[in-house]
């Protein structure tokens, strides 16, 4: 059973300090989050289409090896599978779910198995109601405003017109945070949110990594030069598929494995040879294809 303990104020990630309705309390399992530390929060539809799903994973696997923690609420969908993305590349994440923290009374019920996961993987759940406070419809948007002010951007990935993703991005909006949509088909009722914040000159439009990534402050460097068909073509078979493995973004080690049906003690060779050519870039158990 994990420990609930409160956060001292001087424990508090540094943005949560700076709004003018700040929690009275905040309460904490895991590791404390930094006070001076990047966050991103990703937030969206509680049904995501497979557009959405494949958005969430291309974008926060693609911000693994840079220090950006992903914060999200929790709950099914979008934000299920944004803590699932971080911890697969290694990038720490933070839960706020819409109630307290006891754990019979955490929500999502079902989401406690990646909650235990985040905990494990160094990162926490933060919450300022009573412990045994359920999820009701005025503790979601409560929870939102913190989600909101704890991060430096907010990134919308599918959400209908009226959701809680939306009052989430009003919230951004008001504490002067930045707000990035993912576009999506018009013909789409899940993208209709994200499509009209597009239409404000406040939003801004990303589709990459390295849009997100600039947004947030950092450069990015594409000097690199892309790999060629020829070059590609001239490696063995199990590094090409390596090679194409990574095309959905970064992947830690342990999932190239499963992917390729390889024990570590073969993938590792291979990994070193293509870091050597400058094929593919390593952090940790991180593994990132070059552009």
């Amino acid at each position: 059973m994990h420990t609930i303990f409160e956060l001292n104020k001087k424990e508090w990630p540094e943005l949560l300090l700076q709004i003018n309705d700040p929690p009275k309390r905040l309460y904490c399992i895991g590791a404390p989050p930094p006070v001076q530390a990047l966050y991103l929060t990703v937030i969206g539809s509680r049904t995501p289409t497979d557009y959405g799903r494949d958005c969430v994973h291309r974008l926060v696997t693609g911000l693994a090896g840079y220090p950006v923690i992903i914060v999200s609420g929790l709950a099914i969908g979008i934000d299920g599978l944004a803590h699932e993305a971080a911890l697969e590349v290694g990038l720490k994440t933070i839960s706020i779910p819409g109630s307290g923290l006891d754990w019979n009374t955490l929500y999502p019920y079902r989401h406690r198995a990646l909650a235990d996961r985040i905990i494990s993987a160094g990162g926490c759940l933060l919450s300022e109601f009573k412990h045994e406070q359920t999820g009701t419809r005025w503790s979601f948007p409560q929870r939102n405003r913190l989600m909101a002010a704890i991060s430096k951007a907010t990134l919308i990935i599918e959400g209908k017109l009226k959701s809680g993703s939306l009052i989430t991005t009003d919230q951004a909006f008001g504490y002067n945070r930045s707000v990035m949509a993912v576009p999506g088909s018009i013909d789409n009722p899940l993208s209709a949110g994200p499509n009209m914040l597009l239409h404000t000159p406040s939003a801004l439009a990303v589709s990459s990594p390295k849009e997100i990534l600039e947004e947030l402050g950092f450069e990015v460097d594409e000097s690199a030069p892309t790999i060629s068909p020829e070059r590609l073509a001239a490696l063995d078979p199990l590094s090409q598929r390596i090679i194409q493995a990574l095309e959905i973004g970064s992947m830690n080690k342990d999932s190239l494995c499963r992917e390729l049906g390889l024990p570590m003690h073969e993938l590792n060779p291979l990994i070193s040879f293509l870091e050597i050519d400058g094929l593919v870039r390593t952090n940790g158990n991180v593994v990132r294809r070059v552009r």
